[in-house]
């Protein structure tokens, strides 16, 4: 009897073993979560990078077709959209949308895109026909488009309410990352802007 009692009591851990534990586990995970966070965030990034490359392609296969990025190469949008779309995989076709966001600033008629960016936002595109260029954001992490200006020099971030985007929110603008394909002082131009990395 006096054995069973002694066996039984020796099964299980002690309060002191299962701190030690727990305590390993919470510097584990302190030093490994900040870690593996910072990759999830640079794998979305690769994500909008590998969807910005071929929407660059396309688009500037359109400004070829249209006779270079000189005057009027994108004067007729629907036009343009329906080229692009001609190139880019299906799932990354722009359509107008059919009903405003709730909180990231899309309206009824803007430019967006069938499938998501890594973060859940659709693309947002626009053709600036007044500066002859195509533009492409993606909401990135905060989900809210801000306020792109568009000028003869490419694009100013953040603008006030004036620019392609037009009342999206200057301050949101930050956040966004952006696909400039267009023409600058006579010259074709690729420009990003938000990402850690050029695309080319």
């Amino acid at each position: 009897m006096l054995r069973k009692l002694q066996n039984r009591q020796k099964k299980g851990f002690t309060l002191v073993e299962l701190l030690i534990v727990i305590v390993i586990i919470g510097l584990l995970a302190a030093v490994l979560i900040p870690k593996i966070a910072g990759h999830a965030d640079k794998a979305r990034e690769t994500g909008v990078i590998t969807d910005f490359r071929s929407i660059q392609t396309s688009v500037q296969g359109v400004g070829i077709l249209n006779g270079g990025f000189g005057t009027n190469a994108f004067a007729d949008e629907d036009a343009v959209v329906s080229a692009i779309n001609k190139d880019i995989d299906v799932r990354l076709n722009f359509t107008e949308a059919t009903e405003a966001g709730t909180t990231n600033g899309i309206v009824i008629g803007d430019l967006v895109s069938r499938q998501n960016d890594p973060w859940s936002n659709p693309y947002m595109m626009v053709v600036d026909q007044t500066n002859n260029c195509v533009l492409v954001v993606s909401a990135g992490a905060d989900g809210e488009f801000g306020t792109v200006e568009v000028s003869e020099t490419g694009i100013v971030l953040p603008s006030d309410a004036t620019g392609a985007l037009e009342n999206k929110g200057a301050d949101k603008a930050a956040d966004n990352l952006i696909l400039f394909v267009g023409q600058v002082e006579g010259d074709t131009v690729i420009k990003t802007a938000g990402l850690s990395k050029n695309i080319q």
